[in-house]
């Protein structure tokens, strides 16, 4: 398991995209409503409907015009989402992060197996392995949904850690698919 940086519950290096958009702070999420803010908000603020204000006007909703845009990009994408949250609690990723040597080596090998797939044209191992990883970055997601409850609720710092590790593991998954589809 990576270590996590400690944990202090009201860090926010990061200013909240939930705040930015006015949504409770939860990794569970309404797409339908975080887009319904967001357009309306965006329509408020958009530099085109903005011309008739002063100069530093533009610039102050320009720049809250970028923050919500930022914070709409964050929140939709579920990987994005959660390591926001994480960061919220002061858990960050590292570029440098201590990976599980079980990872690697299962990595490495899922690897191995779908470079030879490729290189044999064997196209329905390459589709099976494709549709494995796709279903393991699905329930890593779901995981990392059930921890961050367990963690609202308990207070658990564990938890943090754990979701930790299933985003480093999701990681590793979009890249592997990524290289079936080059």
């Amino acid at each position: 398991m990576a270590n996590a940086v400690p944990f202090h519950k009201n860090q926010n290096t990061v200013e909240c995209c939930f705040s930015v958009l006015n949504l409770k702070k939860q990794f569970e999420i309404d797409l339908e409503e975080l887009e319904s803010i967001y357009l309306t908000r965006s329509k408020q603020t958009h530099p085109d409907q903005n011309l008739n204000k002063s100069p530093s006007e533009r610039v102050a909703i320009l720049q809250e015009f970028m923050k919500l845009n930022e914070a709409y990009s964050v929140l939709k994408a579920p990987e994005r989402r959660a390591e926001h949250l994480l960061g919220q609690y002061g858990v960050f990723i590292q570029d440098n992060e201590t990976i599980s040597p079980h990872l690697l080596v299962d990595m490495l090998d899922m690897r191995e197996q779908l470079q030879e797939a490729q290189d044999n044209d064997d196209h329905e191992r390459v589709v099976v392995f494709k549709n494995t990883m796709i279903e393991n970055n699905r329930q890593n997601l779901k995981e990392i949904a059930d921890l961050f409850v367990s963690f609202e609720e308990n207070d658990d710092l564990n938890s943090l850690n754990m979701i930790k590790d299933l985003l480093i593991k999701f990681r590793y998954g979009v890249r592997y698919l990524e290289e079936i589809e080059e």
